[in-house]
C-alpha cells in the first residue's frame, strides 16, 4: 500500500483504490518520513467531498499529518488476525429486557375530545399541498 493514491483494504482483505492514478507516483508534499504517501491535492479531493475547509497555510501538515494516520492504519493491517474470531462485545453479557406488555390504557377519546377536528379516530388537519 505504499503509493501516491488512497487506498483502503475492505473487511475480505481486498485492497480499493480511492484516489490517485498511479501508484508509483512520488508523493511531492508529503514528508519523507511517511510510508504511505498522499499528495496536497488528494487531501484537497478529499477534503471537498467531506465539505471541510482546508487553509492554505495548513495543508502541508495535514498532508503529513493524514500520511501518519494512514501509516498507522498500515500498521495495524498487517497485523495477523486470522486465528482471531470476530467479536461483537468483550463482554458475556446479555440485556435484561422486560417483556413487552401494554402499560398504558387507550386513551384516544380523552385526547381527541380537545383535538379541533377529528373524524374516525382520525385527527383533520388542514390542507397544506395542493
Amino acid at each position: 500500500m505504499r503509493s501516491g493514491a488512497l487506498q483502503w483494504r475492505s473487511p475480505d482483505r481486498t485492497q480499493h483504490r480511492i484516489l490517485g492514478s498511479d501508484p508509483n507516483q512520488a508523493n511531492r508534499n508529503a514528508q519523507q518520513e511517511n510510508n504511505v504517501t498522499i499528495q496536497s491535492e488528494q487531501l484537497e479531493t478529499i477534503a471537498k467531498l467531506a465539505r471541510l475547509e482546508t487553509p492554505g497555510d495548513q495543508v502541508a501538515k495535514l498532508t503529513h499529518d493524514l500520511g501518519q494516520i494512514l501509516d498507522f492504519v498500515e500498521q495495524m493491517q498487517k497485523v495477523d488476525t486470522s486465528a482471531i474470531e470476530p467479536l461483537s462485545n468483550p463482554l458475556e453479557m446479555t440485556q435484561r429486557l422486560r417483556k413487552d406488555e401494554v402499560t398504558e390504557s387507550n386513551q384516544r377519546e380523552k385526547f381527541q375530545a380537545i383535538a379541533p377536528a377529528t373524524e374516525n379516530g382520525l385527527y383533520l388537519v388542514p390542507k397544506v399541498i395542493d
